[in-house]
């Protein structure tokens, strides 16, 4: 279509072109993020070099996070089994182990 001419003096060939070397390009993304989690250097989550992949079990873990304020938030952490809390955005961070588990609790 050589006589097809857009408004920015682009050409249908010009624009078929374009848009198949950003499908080719974003199909590669795909491809190489897709290998990288086969092989290891990517979890499914999209932590780089860690994770869940090669067999080793996750110790830490955001269990919760709420917002008390503008500018403080309470997160349940979950490090190697034990569920701390921790209050961030005041002056200073504060951390707080919890000795009783839930299921110990409710019992």
């Amino acid at each position: 279509m050589p006589g097809v001419v857009t408004t920015t003096g682009l050409t249908a060939q010009t624009l078929l072109t374009t848009a198949g070397g950003l499908a080719l390009a974003l199909a590669l993304v795909l491809i190489a993020a897709r290998l990288a989690r086969a092989f290891g250097f990517a979890s499914a989550g999209g932590v780089i070099g860690g994770g869940a992949g090669g067999g080793r079990q996750r110790r830490l873990a955001l269990a919760e996070t709420i917002g008390l304020d503008a500018r403080r938030r309470l997160h349940l952490v979950r490090c190697d089994g034990r569920d701390i809390l921790v209050l961030t955005g005041g002056g200073q961070d504060v951390m707080l182990p919890l000795d009783a588990q839930p299921e110990a609790a409710s019992k």
